[in-house]
């Protein structure tokens, strides 16, 4: 079992590719945490920035430790890297582009103090930038959809609007989330394979089928820039969404799921292979022969990771301790989060 809170040793990880002011921003709010300074370590992974951004931390926060790597691995490596370095009972992945505030620590702790076999909390996390002079829901935890496709709870809607309560939830976004390392390391660490999203529904899945729970709590609030590094609805926003949802179906999934899936994305390609030959007659199928190649892309890398995904889904789905029915309860269908 975890400490009690006034023993309690944080390590905090933040993964960086030229995070620039995002960066400088979020270490401040982390330097205002009502939260004893004795007890907490932070850790930036830079992923081979460009812009100094992680020398600056180095020069104007004293609190901050940085490893550098001579490229960009992705977020999952990069936060694995931090967490093998982390000290303490409880383990925090920070995104770069977030502000945290003074009790996002506190709050977060105490929300997996309270609540047996909790794996991870989640924080109500904002969008940075105004909506007609308020702020707008970027997410409340995460559910998942009965196709397997991650869903922000409350996305978009106007903060304020609606009561939230402390509750459980699916998943946790890995925005800025709070997890408890002796779980973390009974589950495993966030898949390598997986460069940018869905890295977080997979790990959080994985704990679900070994028993463990995940909550929200309101009380801790974060500002986020979403999509500010990859942009979002990019060409590599997008692949990276496409190829990681299959790749957390493959490795988690009941059979059915799997097989409808993997299907359902081939025939989409077919459909759109269709859809780019009338385009092309009328000369507009330029965009449409960028989603041909992503969803190209996908299947390509698909079958290349295939082999390593047939042995992390073996060991996953034989050291399951609950049923994929508990799992299909969380699935919901609709993707405003209301359960």
């Amino acid at each position: 079992m975890v400490k009690d809170s006034s023993n309690r040793k944080v390590t905090l990880i933040i993964p960086n590719y030229n995070g620039g002011q995002y960066l400088h921003d979020c270490l401040v709010s982390i330097s205002r945490l009502n939260y004893p300074k004795s007890e907490l370590n932070v850790i930036i992974i830079d992923n081979g920035s460009s812009d100094r951004s992680h020398l600056e931390a180095l020069e104007f926060f004293d609190f901050v430790n940085v490893i550098s790597l001579n490229k960009n691995m992705g977020f999952s490596f990069a936060v694995n890297m931090g967490i093998r370095r982390a000290q303490g009972d409880l383990i925090g992945v920070v995104n770069s582009d977030t502000e945290l505030d003074s009790e996002w620590l506190n709050e977060l702790q105490s929300t997996l103090e309270n609540n047996p076999l909790t794996f991870a909390a989640a924080p109500k996390v904002l969008f940075k930038d105004l909506h007609n002079g308020g702020r707008l829901i970027n997410s409340c935890g995460a559910n998942i959809t009965s196709r397997a496709y991650a869903s922000d709870r409350f996305f978009r809607v106007p903060d304020g609007s609606i009561e939230l309560i402390q509750e459980e939830v699916f998943s946790a976004p890995a925005t800025a989330v709070l997890m408890r390392k002796d779980i973390l390391d009974e589950v495993g660490l966030f898949d390598d394979e997986y460069f940018a999203y869905y890295e977080d529904v997979d790990l959080m899945w994985r704990a679900r089928l070994m028993g463990y729970r995940v909550f929200f709590n309101p009380g801790a609030v974060v500002l986020h820039a979403h999509a500010s590094v990859l942009g979002e609805w990019s060409y590599n926003f997008a692949k990276n969404v496409a190829l990681n949802r299959l790749m957390t179906i493959y490795k988690n999934g009941w059979t059915l799921l799997v097989l409808s899936s993997m299907l359902e994305y081939k025939i989409a390609f077919l459909l759109d292979l269709v859809k780019l030959i009338f385009l092309s007659f009328a000369g507009r199928g330029a965009a449409q022969l960028k989603v041909i190649k992503m969803r190209y892309d996908v299947i390509r890398e698909l079958c290349l990771k295939m082999r390593s995904l047939r042995i992390k889904r073996r060991k996953i789905r034989m050291g399951k301790k609950v049923s994929d029915q508990l799992i299909k309860t969380w699935m919901v269908r609709t993707s405003m989060g209301w359960k």
